[in-house]
């Protein structure tokens, strides 16, 4: 299966960090292979132009292209009913103006365990990420707790793991809890201001419990 899109905007007006009418266009295209109902796999590739003041010190202010572009591998699979395996690779760059492009690149591997008469479920991911700066930055959805969605922003150089679990504890009663860990490199602060944490971990934990009535 092969699916492309394509877009094309013009602002005729200012707006913030652009000086001067601007366009620009996105455009994306993917292959998916799905041999089984069981394993899945897909190549995607998606570019970005756009137009912002330039950041050189210039006597007049002028637009530069800034472009964005992403190439993702993702396979998905399962081994037997109850477990379950995704691998991804994505690649980013990032070019603004005259200086050189940079890069960043993500590598995960997702495990989810969902036996169908078990009490306990969960799922973990393991993923390490290495990107020039916050412009080569990476996004990828993440499983959380009940009715809550994640995108999880990988950028600097580190590891990104997290275990979701779910108990049933009764018939009317079910627990969910997560841990996450970012384990940045070559840092010695997480964060800024009010948010800022010394050291190179950011952790976050949640428990969540539902009672049915």
């Amino acid at each position: 299966n092969f699916s492309i899109y394509a877009d094309y905007f013009k602002f005729p007006w200012l707006k913030f960090r652009i000086d001067a009418p601007s366009d620009g266009y996105e455009y994306l295209a993917q292959l998916t292979y799905t041999p089984t109902k069981t394993f899945k796999a897909f190549l995607r590739y998606k570019s970005e132009l756009k137009q912002q003041n330039t950041d050189l010190d210039a006597p007049i202010n002028y637009l530069d292209d800034v472009k964005k572009e992403s190439y993702r591998a993702d396979v998905s699979w399962k081994l037997s009913k109850s477990l379950g395996f995704q691998n991804r690779v994505e690649v980013s760059q990032f070019k603004k103006g005259e200086p050189e492009a940079e890069f960043g690149y993500m590598i995960y591997q997702d495990i989810s365990y969902t036996p169908n008469l078990s009490k306990l479920t969960g799922n973990l991911r393991v993923a390490y990420f290495n990107t020039a700066s916050y412009n080569s930055r990476i996004y990828a959805y993440e499983d959380d707790v009940l009715y809550n969605f994640s995108f999880g922003m990988y950028s600097g150089r580190g590891f990104r793991n997290y275990l979701n679990l779910k108990y049933k504890l009764a018939k009317r009663i079910d627990i969910w809890a997560r841990y996450a860990l970012f384990i940045y490199q070559g840092v010695e602060t997480v964060g800024s201001g009010l948010d800022e944490i010394k050291g190179n971990k950011k952790t976050d934990v949640k428990l969540q419990v539902r009672y049915q009535f």
